[in-house]
């Protein structure tokens, strides 16, 4: 019965295989003693002799003696932005693959020109347009030594000087409270996809309580994934996966029945998967609380065990399925971590075949346990 149960070894292989990296834009960057950097994905080295990269032109063979060093490096890409042409001042947004927080050697250029960044995601960056900027100018993006520049240019234009500031300056205070009040605005993005490790406490009901209906388990460990989808301004859909295991108790179920209670292996068990509805509150541009609740199908464990030595008793049990329900606090930093608190509860009626050393007569009875656990979790995006 216990083989039907998720390993933790099956889990692992789970999460590898749905996995998938997010840092397409940390390339191979070969640095050439004459100054000149050649980035891409280095396919094969030939020790002392030659290296072959492919670039975006194509692949491209370097003779080992002009290499200085080989580094990855993080080389920005720029898709997009967004409005077109504007007077200076105008909030631009520039769309594309970029380092999750902004680099200290990261800036946004027009022309030749830094201008000032409000906001800066792994997907898109927020800046105003530099005072003076007249014409077409180009927009790039800069990290450290990497350059790249979006395909169409930047058109400037409007009136200069004292009365511009002016408008800019009366316009600013609604401007930022607006942005205050939208979380896509000042670059929170409630999207992401995190791989939750948890601690796992189970209640009182899952203890020792009540020796009839309840269980023997012990505290235990999480993991699974939560995706998030943004919906509107505050509001977000989490859809959860969790997999919950916990020992099973049996010196504490043998001191209370006074007798030798054993289980091969044995362990409690949990899976569920629950969409469910969300809320955030910005604490600044990077940072919220959030608060959820969830609701979907649970999968619960029940451990087989054997009660005495002989005579015997043995009770089995399949895996259970049955809807739980559960809620999640906490605090996220975009981008990077989520520290928080869960709680699910089910009440699954699980069918138990006893049998004996007594007699081959087997029975089936159903046994209702309600699991309820709460789980400490830390949570890590891809």
């Amino acid at each position: 019965m216990n083989a039907l149960f998720i390993t933790p070894h099956r889990l692992i292989a789970l999460l590898v295989l749905f996995a998938v990296p997010l840092s397409s834009q940390e390339l191979d960057v070969i640095h050439l003693k004459n100054g000149r950097s050649v980035s891409g994905t280095i396919l094969e080295r030939i020790p002392e002799k030659t290296v072959v990269i492919e670039t975006k032109e194509g692949v491209e063979f370097v003779d080992f003696s002009e290499i200085r060093r080989i580094v990855k490096e993080f080389v920005p890409h720029v898709e997009s932005f967004a409005p077109v042409t504007g007077a200076p001042g105008t909030v631009v947004r520039v769309n594309g693959t970029f380092p999750a927080q902004r680099p200290a050697d990261g800036a946004v250029l027009f022309g030749e020109t830094e201008a000032e960044v409000l906001t800066w995601t792994k997907e898109r960056i927020d800046v105003r347009v530099p005072e003076g900027t007249m014409g077409n100018r180009t927009v790039s993006v800069v990290v450290g030594p990497h350059r790249d520049a979006a395909r169409s240019a930047f058109s400037a234009g409007g009136v200069q000087g004292e009365a511009a500031a002016k408008r800019r300056a009366a316009l600013s205070a609604p401007t930022a409270q607006k942005q205050a009040r939208a979380p896509e605005e000042e670059g929170i993005d409630l999207s992401g996809f995190w791989l939750t490790l948890g601690y796992v406490m189970p209640h009182d009901d899952l203890g020792m309580s009540d020796l009839p209906s309840m269980g023997f388990a012990k505290k235990g460990f999480n993991l699974g994934y939560e995706g998030r989808i943004h919906l509107a301004e505050f509001l977000y859909l989490p859809l959860s996966f969790q997999v919950v295991y916990m020992g099973f108790n049996t010196d504490a179920l043998s001191s209370l029945t006074g007798t030798t209670v054993s289980s091969e292996g044995g362990s409690y068990g949990m899976v569920w998967f629950a969409p469910g509805a969300g809320l955030a509150l910005p604490l600044s541009n990077n940072v919220h609380l959030h608060a959820s609740v969830d609701y979907g199908v649970t999968m619960v464990h029940r451990p087989d065990r054997t009660i005495g030595s002989v005579p015997w008793a043995k009770q089995e049990s399949a895996n259970t399925f049955t809807s739980g329900l559960g809620f999640s606090v906490g605090i996220t930093f975009i981008d990077a971590v989520i520290i928080g608190y869960r709680e699910h509860t089910a009440n699954p009626v699980h069918t138990v075949t006893v049998s004996n050393s007594m007699t081959t007569v087997t029975k089936e009875v159903e046994v209702e346990q309600k699991t309820s656990v709460g789980i400490v979790y830390v949570a890590f995006t891809f």
